[in-house]
């Protein structure tokens, strides 16, 4: 299955994506550091030996992880930063086990309005939902084991975590 979401996912970079820029307390070209005090503390730096480094196309390097919870919605996030230009590129968001879908796919739609473009696999029990905006791209997959999205500064690649 984990093979699976990684080519769902090879496949959401390349359908246009769209998300809100300022998620919360994460910003585009904000530091490990700066993400990390903007959040209150729900998100920490990783030491550099525990990084994970993305070469190309990603160019990046997850820096940071942290945790999002509202209501039955759990997400883990993991901060990817463009390794040649600094700064923060790309957010990973993973649902949790027993948090519900349509609470993060109403997340998504809350902030970013109708998607862009939306598909419905039933026979694969997939659903992909993208949007795309000047400063933003998000694609978010929709499965019953394991959903995920991705929000990502225009020009950047998701990371395969």
């Amino acid at each position: 299955m984990r093979r699976a979401a990684i080519v769902i996912l090879a496949m959401g970079i390349a359908l246009p994506g769209l998300a809100w820029s300022d998620w919360r307390y994460a910003h585009w070209g904000q530091s490990p550091d700066e993400l990390a005090a903007a959040s209150g503390g729900a998100v920490k730096t990783l030491p550099p030996a525990a990084r994970k480094k993305h070469s190309a196309p990603w160019n990046s390097e997850t820096a940071a992880t942290g945790t999002y919870v509202e209501g039955a919605l759990r997400l883990r996030l993991s901060f990817s930063f463009d390794s040649k230009n600094g700064g923060l590129s790309c957010i990973v968001f993973d649902a949790q086990d027993g948090s519900p879908n349509e609470l993060l796919k109403k997340m998504f739609v809350t902030e970013n309005g109708p998607p862009q473009t939306a598909t419905n696999d039933k026979s694969l029990g997939m659903e992909t939902l993208s949007w795309s905006k000047p400063k933003d791209q998000v694609g978010l997959t929709l499965m019953a084991e394991h959903s995920f999205a991705t929000q990502c500064k225009p020009g950047t690649n998701p990371p395969v975590e």
